[in-house]
């Protein structure tokens, strides 16, 4: 899905966040922890470029990394 989103939308769109973010729940739910790490923090950084750090969007981003680093 984050392929798809990433051909439809270009790299940094909201979108391609929004479905990196999805991915690495569904990683963190499997044990795969590095990764979803990683598409955790590539989803921040993206949030934050498209729009902006003040958006709930980074804050919901903030969060998920959070919750990736807590496990």
């Amino acid at each position: 899905a984050v392929a798809r989103h990433r051909r439809t939308y270009g790299t940094r769109h909201p979108s391609v966040a929004g479905a990196l973010n999805a991915h690495a729940r569904a990683l963190v739910a499997l044990g795969r922890l590095d990764e979803a790490e990683q598409l955790a923090r590539e989803a921040l950084t993206l949030w934050g470029s498209a729009l902006g750090r003040q958006h709930s969007a980074y804050a919901g981003a903030l969060g998920q990394l959070a919750d990736v680093l807590e496990h």
